[in-house]
């Protein structure tokens, strides 16, 4: 099954308008231009506003097409091999994640099932508020090359690829930071060696159970973190807990 979902990814991404072959944009640019030109000369100038805005709007479209042009030119593609996470790793992230918020809760073997049946629910929110804010189809526990993400979120130009932490103290473990940065640096080198043109983005969803002294906790712990080597391709998102409860599941 996973084979034969394996390169439609992209097609999940928004259709975008197609590429302008190159030699019909030159002739059209240089017909503007030379009118342009021409009609300055003889100030008619209806007609310079009429083809500026022609220039413009080629222009624009151009600008818009840019990452099209690049790939064309560099002989890059957009995509790109996936497969579903297997469910034996899922339990095992799983299980991990709800251990240790069971150790800060001082939560034994007897509350574990509620503790689990809550980090689902809050996990599963935060994907779907994540994929609300970018309008865009979305992968759940899908891994690139072996690098794996709770979501993957194809795009025309670029590949978003969401981790969601729940917190109950205020503070992301330096560690759990340097994983993540990591996997998106190895998805970068697979990229860069497979030639597939498109940018990385990583987005850190943290859905917290905390009051607002804690939270400002939070935000002041993270900025001290690590993040230098990715900042502009890194997007910390802050979801309260109850506050998705009753934005998905309040009447």
């Amino acid at each position: 099954m996973n084979a034969e979902f394996e390169k439609t990814i992209p097609s999940l991404a928004r259709p975008t308008t197609k590429q302008i072959p190159l030699t019909l944009s030159a002739v059209v640019a240089v017909c503007l231009i030379f009118g342009l030109l021409a009609a300055v000369y003889y100030q008619a100038w209806a007609t310079v506003a009429i083809l500026f805005v022609g220039v413009a709007a080629l222009v624009a479209l151009l600008v818009l097409q840019f990452g099209e042009l690049y790939r064309f030119a560099t002989g890059k593609r957009t995509n790109f091999a996936w497969k579903a996470v297997s469910p034996e790793i899922q339990r095992q992230t799983l299980a991990a994640e709800v251990e240790q918020i069971a150790r800060h809760l001082q939560i034994g073997p007897d509350g574990s099932g509620e503790l689990l049946s809550t980090y689902i629910v809050a996990h599963d929110l935060a994907l779907r508020q994540v994929q609300q804010e970018y309008k865009a189809a979305m992968v759940r526990h899908a891994e690139v090359g072996r690098v794996s993400f709770d979501a993957l979120i194809p795009e025309a130009n670029r590949l978003t690829c969401v981790d969601v932490s729940f917190l109950i103290v205020p503070e992301l473990r330096q560690e759990k930071i340097d994983a993540m940065l990591k996997k998106i640096t190895c998805i970068g080198k697979i990229f860069d060696a497979e030639k597939i043109g498109l940018e990385l983005r990583l987005v850190i969803a943290l859905v917290t159970q905390l009051d607002s002294d804690d939270e400002s906790k939070l935000r002041a712990s993270l900025k001290q973190k690590r993040f230098a080597s990715a900042t502009d391709g890194v997007d910390i998102r802050f979801f309260d807990f109850e506050e998705l409860q009753r934005t998905f599941l309040s009447d």
